[in-house]
């Protein structure tokens, strides 16, 4: 073996570099480089392919020349309580029973409160086990899942709905999968509070909130977070994600209540004029069993030389009315169009009702068509229906 040495000049560290003449087909190997500082040893490791082939180094050493300790999955792990993890590493006094992960990270835990919070676990463990009491049972679910569960079945470590998932609630719906699976109805109870909390309703998406209720078949949450997702774009490709695998009955009621708001909105409309309605057979066709709009402004709601217009023959009309039904025709276009984004119809009254005063559509509108939008809008369904 050929060894080299490198001084430097001034000082007390040396480099020994250890080779090897090539053989006849390089293959990979690990070289090792020592460097001798004053007081302190640090080894540094690469895979490599060469002709050199050097024995490989020790482990990593840190500076104070004890081995580097590795990040434990755990140590990251979301906890509704303070110390996480640390709360089920190690054996207390009057635990008696160890869970096991998937990821085999295990938690010892209380008999008695794991066969009190699920009837599947408490059953299991109604069954003699062959072998030692003090072996791990598996958890059919990952560390992560299984702490989240734990923190929320342990009195006093904290409440799901506090919890912060980040952007994304693939692990909340891992959750709820876990707790179905073991018929842990605390922790059911405790995403349902966590789907409908104000505070989550404003930090994440109500689609995705909405998708979560109704897939666990809280119909309840479902309703109320259908309402909050008029206040989104269901056309936005963010949503896609959530779209591609969510349950497809979920997704088609979030489209029919904006379906039937939209039918309630434009058959009003063209009642005010006394024109025929937008959209016929709405029951039969849209499932929306649809009353006769009864205005609250009277026939001041639109201008009464619209009204007029329409309901003269379209060859009997002056170039004025002619000019005044295709105001009207933009005017329920562009009704339409912000409809669609922002079916809850508040972008209508945005800048001061600036959508009704910015001049666009002046021989149709009035003072008073605004306050009509408003108790349309009153009027529309709000909610999915089951």
């Amino acid at each position: 073996m050929k060894t080299s040495w490198i001084k430097a000049s001034r000082s007390r560290a040396a480099a020994v570099v250890f080779e090897q003449p090539p053989t006849a087909s390089p293959t990979p190997s690990f070289r090792t480089t020592w460097t001798l500082e004053p007081f302190h040893w640090h080894s540094q490791v690469s895979f490599m392919s060469s002709s050199e082939n050097s024995p490989p180094g020790p482990r990593p050493h840190s500076k104070t020349g004890t081995a580097t300790p590795q990040p434990r999955v755990e140590d990251a792990f979301i906890s509704t309580a303070s110390g996480g993890y640390s709360q089920y590493k190690n054996a207390g006094p009057d635990t008696d029973l160890v869970l096991r992960s998937s990821d085999n990270v295990t938690f010892h835990v209380h008999s008695l409160i794991i066969s009190l919070s699920s009837s599947v676990l408490k059953d299991k463990l109604a069954v003699p086990r062959a072998g030692s009491p003090e072996e791990p049972i598996d958890f059919n679910a990952d560390g992560q899942v299984l702490l989240l569960l734990l923190d929320v079945i342990y009195p006093g470590r904290g409440l799901l709905q506090d919890v912060d998932f980040g952007g994304d609630l693939s692990l909340l719906e891992a959750v709820g999968v876990a707790a179905r699976k073991y018929e842990i109805q605390a922790a059911l109870e405790a995403i349902r509070t966590f789907l409908v909390y104000l505070a989550n309703i404003a930090r994440y998406s109500p689609i995705h909130l909405y998708i979560i209720a109704y897939e666990h078949q809280f119909y309840d949450e479902a309703k109320i977070l259908s309402t909050k997702t008029l206040e989104c774009n269901l056309y936005n490709v963010q949503n896609q994600k959530i779209f591609a695998k969510a349950d497809a009955l979920a997704v088609f009621k979030l489209f029919q209540l904006r379906q039937w708001r939209k039918i309630t909105l434009l058959n009003a409309l063209s009642g005010l004029v006394g024109e025929k309605a937008f959209y016929t057979n709405t029951f039969n066709a849209y499932g929306l069993n649809e009353a006769a709009y009864k205005p609250i402004a009277g026939d001041s709601a639109f201008s009464s030389s619209l009204k007029t217009a329409i309901g003269k023959k379209p060859e009997n009309h002056s170039s004025f009315e002619r000019e005044l039904c295709s105001a009207w025709g933009s005017f329920k276009g562009e009704v339409s169009r912000i409809f669609e984004d922002r079916p809850d119809g508040s972008a209508f009254f945005e800048n001061g009702h600036a959508f009704f005063y910015d001049g666009r559509f002046p021989n149709v509108i009035t003072p008073h068509t605004a306050r009509e939008f408003a108790n349309i809008l009153r009027i529309m369904p709000k909610e999915i229906k089951f």
